[in-house]
């Protein structure tokens, strides 16, 4: 066997695993630690986009925090105002990582990167990156 990556591993014997039946006992505990062990290795292997560090639209446009300033009414936010703000926080929550305001901080372009990759930069994860992972907080 070559030296591979950690999550390669974790996943080439989830394949392994996945094939055989189960034998002996298996605790729901232990079971459950192993579907989190394999989410997490799917999740390091994902392709990086720009959605995991900052919020954007469905055409991959970047949708700034909204000035909550204006658009307020006595009733509450404008229709349009409030629009805005929904289709802001919709695209906040699939946000993986916290606190990243800019993806120009890498030293290879996003789009030959896998989350993997970040994982020297110790982000800390949003309660829909856990999600992803299988992790309920």
């Amino acid at each position: 066997m070559k030296l591979i990556p950690l999550s390669d591993f974790v996943l080439e014997q989830d394949k392994i695993t996945s094939k055989r039946p189960l034998r002996g006992i298996y605790t729901y505990k232990a079971i459950r630690s192993y579907d989190k062990i394999v989410g997490y290795a799917n999740f390091l292997k994902q392709s990086v986009h720009e959605g995991m560090f900052i919020p954007i639209d469905e055409q991959g446009n970047i949708i700034s925090r909204p000035n909550l300033e204006g658009g307020y009414t006595s009733f509450g936010y404008s229709s349009e105002a409030f629009e805005v703000i929904t289709k802001y926080k919709k695209a906040e929550k699939k946000v993986f990582f916290k606190g990243i305001c800019k993806t120009g901080m890498f030293d290879k372009p996003i789009s030959e990167m896998i989350v993997e990759d970040l994982v020297k930069f110790e982000f800390e994860l949003t309660p829909s990156a856990l999600e992803a992972i299988g992790i309920k907080e």
